[in-house]
């Protein structure tokens, strides 16, 4: 009588049967339509000589193809193994060489190996078998598990993470739901050489640092796309329409132009699936706001030719402090169309509208009054705001659509095209406080007005073609992108009535009004690239090369300097080089340039010249074969120059600054046994400012340290099974108030916690942020003594949510 046996996990499925025995190597659950599509697609193969049952499970582990064969005839049999980037069938065609073995494939993706002799005569029939496993990974998700393997952002093609020289952590669904993240804000808490929540508990934008250096206004993609924004002309992306978050550290001119050279965070959308899927969620928080949301997407007929995706999701109700409440409506439909499977074509769109008031965060509050407390009053209240509900509010309208492009000419040429245009309208009322040197409850108050309007469009054209040089595996990328970006400026500003926090009394009397700003500012970008990963044996050679010309307007009608104009141009480029042990130990050592054009106007009354710099990292990835383990260490020293004094006069900034940022990161995420995830991360940085006004410095708001970890279980089997649980602590370090560095924010450490219930597609789950309820500032920014704003933390956040897919 037949008995059964699996082993799901570790990559490796067996079948026993009585009698003779059937191998199965690991295989994903079939999708016919998937593995139609990436039956020929070039993958990268790293398999050591080595016996021919792991030589073969290494390959389907790589591959997805499904590889049977008898047990016991490869007893003893050796394999040569197989290295580079090629066609899976070459790879098993190399990987036999020497074997006596040969292999017949009996479907797109499932091929028999069976002795010469056999292979030759026909006489060897085994059918294909569809065993459950994991899904082959793809780089723009879905993925299952915390742990990524692959990524198409920092190379612009799907390369192993392993095999990518540069320091690159995914934050996947799973993570993100782990987590209770509802902003990528909150999604990158426990990321390394990443830090958010600049401005505390904020309803606006996400801000984020990356290896010290502020990349809120430019270091935001979507899709591979900048998400330039100049003033508060700014996107948020909605949390719930994603499949991952990328955060890319170190310059990336040599692929995209402009970019911070700390680094850059590229959100990646969700996308049609051609297997059918259906969620609903819903929850509120303690505060008083509730969200739900629904997300579908499948085949649109039997053709399996067209898949679509649908993702609504709405919001209200209050936030942290008194009055603020917070409102979204979003909703992004998708399709994709595979007529043949080499080409593909995917449509994305989005529209999202946000409303905040009439009180609002962050709430801008003086430096005695949050980190020291007033004299005989103590510390204003983290609800308390300064702001008046007949002047304050934050209304924005978001509009998004592009397309991704791409067709498979051959297995060596594929070309492809992907295209964003985004369109933001914006209305940004607010009513603070202005620093009292300290003394007393009364405070002055000052109130602006900001109303942008943006249009931006960024096209990207390239082809990628596969070679070999003798020994040498080469993926070559060439491309042209052009990136337009307009924004039109309107501000107003005023002096309400001052307000005494201890007594406050709103509804202040007429004042008078001022516009200060009415412009229109323009960029344009065209930008051409090059880039060749060589491989050969272990060892994996990156050089990229890009120039790019840069235009700057800006016309002022009512301004001192009416029309502005400035042309620029320059090469940025990277080279790296990384040795893939067989141990799965991959040190890297990589060299960098970039160029990133500053929109605005500078102090002197032209227009600001671009950043310029370059970067050193030493970097080291640890991944075993078979494993869901992945931990990254580097070291980096960055180098930037014409940086923009955050000391302004009034209100343009010098550029005379040269900062630097060397520092420490490493990162560790694993899936160490089944139902038992792990995360954690520890980032040092040594910033100072070389050249300038504040020479000897650190930059201002910039902590040099912050440590995170993470942990959670589910129970796997018996009465508790669905049953888990996770905790958390995020540390992060002090940080300077003014430019001049005489005061300090201090340090802080919070800890979260979650609870879940997770079983047949239902998940019941409780998030809570700041378990204690600490107090504590999140960051000040100044530029003198006494004249710093500061923004409380979030206090304690508990999510109650529940969602079911099916």
């Amino acid at each position: 009588m037949a008995s059964w046996a699996k082993l799901k996990r570790g990559g490796l499925a067996a079948l026993l049967l009585s009698g003779s025995a059937l191998v199965a190597v690991p295989m994903i659950a079939m999708v016919p339509t998937e593995a139609r599509a990436q039956a020929q697609a070039p993958v990268a193969f790293a398999i050591n000589p080595q016996s021919l049952d792991g030589a073969l499970a290494a390959f389907g582990a790589a591959s997805g193809i499904q590889v049977l064969y008898d047990a016991g005839v490869a007893n003893g049999v050796r394999s040569p193994g197989v290295s580079g980037s090629m066609d899976p069938q070459e790879a098993l065609s190399r990987l036999l060489a020497g074997t006596g073995f040969a292999p017949r494939f009996t479907g797109p993706k499932s091929v028999t190996i069976q002795k010469m002799a056999a292979a030759n005569s026909g006489t060897t029939t085994l059918a294909p078998l569809t065993l459950e496993g994991r899904r082959q990974e793809s780089p723009v998700g879905p993925d299952q598990g915390i742990i990524a393997s692959r990524s198409a952002t920092a190379t612009k093609t799907d390369t192993a993470l392993i095999d990518t020289p540069q320091s690159v952590s995914v934050v996947t669904r799973d993570a993100m739901t782990a987590q209770g993240a509802r902003t990528v804000d909150a999604a990158t808490r426990y990321t390394s050489g990443i830090r958010s929540e600049r401005f505390g508990t904020d309803t606006r934008h996400d801000w984020f640092a990356i290896r010290g250096i502020h990349a809120t206004s430019d270091g935001g993609f979507l899709d591979g796309h900048s998400m330039f924004a100049t003033g508060f002309a700014g996107t948020r992306i909605e949390e719930f329409g994603l499949e991952r978050i990328e955060v890319v550290k170190g310059p990336n001119s040599a692929m995209y132009g402009g970019a911070p050279a700390g680094g850059f965070v590229n959100m990646v959308s969700k996308r049609p699936q051609f297997e059918n899927g259906y969620e609903v969620q819903t929850g509120v928080d303690n505060f008083g706001q509730f969200y739900a949301g629904a997300d579908a997407t499948g085949a649109v007929d039997a053709s399996g030719k067209l898949a679509y995706r649908l993702i609504a999701l709405g919001r209200a109700g209050e936030v942290e402090g008194d009055g603020a409440k917070d409102e979204r409506f979003f909703i992004a439909p998708s399709l994709t169309w595979r007529p043949t499977d080499d080409t593909t074509l995917t449509v994305l769109a989005s529209y999202q509208k946000d409303h905040t008031g009439p009180k609002l965060k962050p709430t801008f509050l003086p430096y005695v009054g949050t980190v020291d407390p007033i004299p005989g009053y103590g510390h204003i209240d983290r609800d308390f705001n300064f702001g008046e509900d007949s002047l304050d509010g934050f209304d924005r309208d978001q509009i998004m659509l592009g397309y991704d492009f791409e067709h498979k000419v051959n297995d060596q040429l594929t070309l492809r095209q992907s295209t964003k245009y985004t369109y933001l309208d914006v209305s940004y009322g607010l009513t603070y406080s202005m620093p009292n040197g300290g003394t007393g409850t009364t405070f002055n108050r000052l109130w602006g007005l900001s109303k942008p309007e943006s249009h931006q469009v960024s096209v990207d054209n390239s082809a990628i073609f596969k070679a070999q040089t003798g020994s040498v595996n080469h993926t070559f990328l060439g491309g042209f992108d052009y990136r337009y970006y307009q924004t039109d400026n309107y501000d107003e500003f005023g002096f309400p009535a001052a307000l005494d926090v201890a007594n406050p009394d709103y509804d202040p009397p007429a004042f008078g009004r001022f516009a200060y700003n009415d412009n229109t500012q323009k960029l344009n970008q065209y930008g051409v690239y090059l880039q060749d990963e060589m491989n050969l044996d272990r060892w994996y050679l990156t050089l990229s090369g890009r120039h790019d010309w840069v235009t700057l307007e800006q016309n002022s009608p009512t301004g001192m300097d009416p029309n502005l104009d400035r042309k620029d141009s320059s090469f940025s480029g990277r080279a790296a080089l990384l040795y893939k042990t067989s141990i799965g130990l991959s040190p890297y050592v990589s060299y960098s340039t970039f160029f990133n054009p500053v929109v605005g106007e500078n102090s002197t009354g032209g227009l600001y010249k671009p950043e310029t710099g370059r970067q050193y990292e030493l970097g080291v990835k640890f991944q075993p074969e078979g494993s869901r383990t992945m931990i990254t260490a580097a070291v980096f020293d960055i180098v930037r120059e014409n940086v923009v004094s955050s000391n302004v006069a009034p209100f343009n900034g010098r550029q005379d600054d040269e900062v630097r940022s060397r520092g420490f990161e490493i990162e560790g995420s694993s899936e160490i046994v089944d139902g038992l995830n792990l995360r954690g991360a520890f980032t040092y940085h040594d910033l100072k400012i070389l050249e300038g006004s504040n020479k000897g410095e650190r930059p201002v708001s910039a902590p040099e340290l912050y440590a995170s970890a993470w942990a959670d279980y589910t129970f796997q089997t018996g009465d508790l099974r669905g049953l888990g649980f996770g905790a958390g602590v995020r540390y992060v370090g002090d940080s300077p108030a003014n430019d001049q560095n005489s005061r300090y924010v201090p340090d802080y450490a919070l800890a979260d916690a979650a609870i879940f219930y997770d079983i047949q597609g239902w998940r019941l789950g409780l998030n809570v942020s700041n378990l204690f309820d600490k107090r504590y500032v999140a960051a000040c920014t100044g530029t003198t003594h006494g004249n710093e704003y500061c923004y409380w933390g979030e206090g304690r956040r508990a999510m109650l949510n529940a969602s079911y897919k099916w």
